[in-house]
């Protein structure tokens, strides 16, 4: 987590934004009317017609190079820019449908050793000489990124106790706030973009000699039927830790159970294609069988659509909200420290409902407000930017815990996968709005965002309350949530807060 922000979030320094003008030739003339044209006099009527521009002169007053200064990615090209970066986050979609696919069949650390592999193409972006390999580069690199961090983040809780889980939960958006950080000072010295996206991608270099010391997941062995190997790694850590192993029949006893959950939950006998194909379609009908259903289904898709729309969209266009995009990093990265640590103790007080709805709200209001902020009062439009920032954070803690509180058992893991699909599509948007809008009016990418997430809150607010309630393990247990208002939750204790192993943690990350 330290190091991902340098990767997902370097676009806002290798493609900003930066003023450009045709680059004319002899006896041309600027056209003042349209910045992709210039003028000249035809030699038989005398007549000004205008041409268009082949090349332009980019403003390296804050960047010595950027790609969209090398390329010259202006006018009908300009959107090649923003294409960097959301090719990357496409790339993070598809490599988590991989990961998923197949992280059950080869193991946690396989995966993570094969992503780890698959984004070292990041490592020659240095030296591709055109816009679409490093384009390609940039996508395949979003493949090992989902990969690598996915595969590590299963090891990881695996391997822990349920009631430190909200501790992993903290300590991985901890570092995230410290790589947005370390990404503002690397950006504001490191100036060109070929050598700013290699520095940020070299440091993962550092996990080729801990791939020797990362030990497979001993679950994921035991549910393999490879015993002997998840014995001898806790031995290991057992020894690391300077403490004893309980009797060896009580870790067979262990292993028994925890196979036997195994096979009850994944089924004796594989299914054929055919049969697997249409048990997925029943479950994915399902998931528009009912009223209810229906509605938490687009309420996921497009509060997850909106969250990540809002969130990358903030982060990536520092220059558009700041005359400092370096700070702003800075401060955009620590905004989300409070707001992720104080998530968890207020849903435990207030519910989910109203605390989501009150944080869409905060984002959008700011975002809506900020077109009427003077133009000399640019400190004003950057604290109503890191203000939505902080919000939308709070409001992914908690809008994801909502979702899975409030999806049934049978489908929930397809109704939060369908979320991460949504969450891809808008942080590859995100990119893109204020390249495509801002030339139209400048104040429209923050109307976009405001507007979103305002309509977000109305739509977070058609979810039912889900603190002191059972999670459904069927359709119909949804159908019926909140009826039985004596039933207390399996995700509270019996004093209404919640349980360690139910906090939530972020998608893709």
């Amino acid at each position: 987590a330290l190091l991902a922000p340098g990767v997902w979030l370097s676009g806002s320094f290798i493609h900003p934004s930066t003023e450009h003008t045709c680059h004319l030739p002899p006896q041309g003339i600027l056209n003042d009317s349209d910045a992709c044209t210039y003028l000249v006099h035809n030699g038989d009527t005398g007549v000004l017609e205008s041409e268009p521009c082949s090349s332009w002169d980019w403003d390296n007053s804050t960047w010595t190079s950027t790609l969209n200064s090398e390329f010259d990615l202006a006018c009908d090209s300009r959107h090649m820019g923003a294409t960097f970066s959301s090719l990357f986050m496409t790339g993070m979609g598809v490599g988590g449908v991989i990961n998923g696919a197949l992280c059950e069949i080869y193991g946690r650390k396989n995966m993570f050793v094969i992503g780890l592999l698959i984004f070292y193409i990041n490592l020659i972006i240095q030296w591709l000489p055109d816009i679409n390999s490093i384009l390609a580069a940039r996508f395949i690199s979003g493949i090992g990124q989902s990969m690598t961090s996915d595969s590590l983040l299963i090891l990881t809780l695996e391997i822990v106790e349920p009631k430190y889980r909200p501790i992993v939960a903290i300590c991985v958006w901890v570092p995230w706030v410290f790589g947005c950080v370390i990404l503002g000072g690397v950006g504001y010295l490191v100036r060109d973009w070929r050598n700013l996206h290699m520095s940020v991608a070299l440091p993962y270099l550092l996990f080729l000699p801990a791939i020797w010391f990362l030990d497979e997941s001993p679950r994921w062995l035991i549910v393999r039927g490879r015993r002997e190997q998840a014995q001898k790694i806790l031995s290991k850590a057992a020894n690391m830790q300077g403490v004893s192993l309980p009797p060896k029949n009580e870790i067979q006893a262990v292993m028994d159970d925890t196979a036997r959950k195994s096979n009850i939950a994944e089924g004796s006998s594989k299914p054929s294609m055919m049969k697997s194909v249409k048990i997925f379609m029943g479950r994915f009908c399902l998931l528009f069988s009912t009223r209810r259903m229906l509605v938490l289904t687009l309420v996921t898709c497009y509060t997850h659509l909106t969250m990540s729309l809002l969130y990358f969209g903030l982060a990536l266009n520092g220059v558009s909200y700041s005359d400092d995009p370096f700070l702003y990093m800075v401060f955009s990265g620590l905004v989300d420290l409070p707001s992720v640590t104080i998530a968890a103790p207020i849903v435990m007080r207030w519910g989910r409902s109203t605390p989501g709805i009150i944080c869409f709200f905060g984002c959008g209001v700011p975002m809506l407000a900020m077109p009427f902020v003077p133009a000399g009062m640019l400190w004003l439009k950057t604290s109503l930017a890191l203000l939505a920032k902080a919000m939308v954070s709070m409001a992914w803690s908690v809008i994801y815990l909502q979702v899975n509180e409030l999806f049934p058992t049978e489908v929930r893991l397809l109704g939060m996968g369908i979320g991460a699909i949504f969450t891809t599509g808008g942080s590859s948007l995100s990119a893109y709005i204020s390249d495509i809008l801002t030339p139209l009016a400048a104040w429209a990418p923050s109307v976009v965002f405001g507007l979103s997430s305002v309509l977000a809150a109305f739509a977070a607010a058609l979810l039912p309350e889900t603190k002191g309630i059972s999670m459904p393990d069927t359709v119909q247990d949804l159908e019926n949530l909140g009826k039985n208002k004596g039933n207390k939750s399996n995700t509270t204790n019996q004093n209404g807060e919640i349980e360690a192993e139910k906090l939530p943690l972020r998608d893709g990350v």
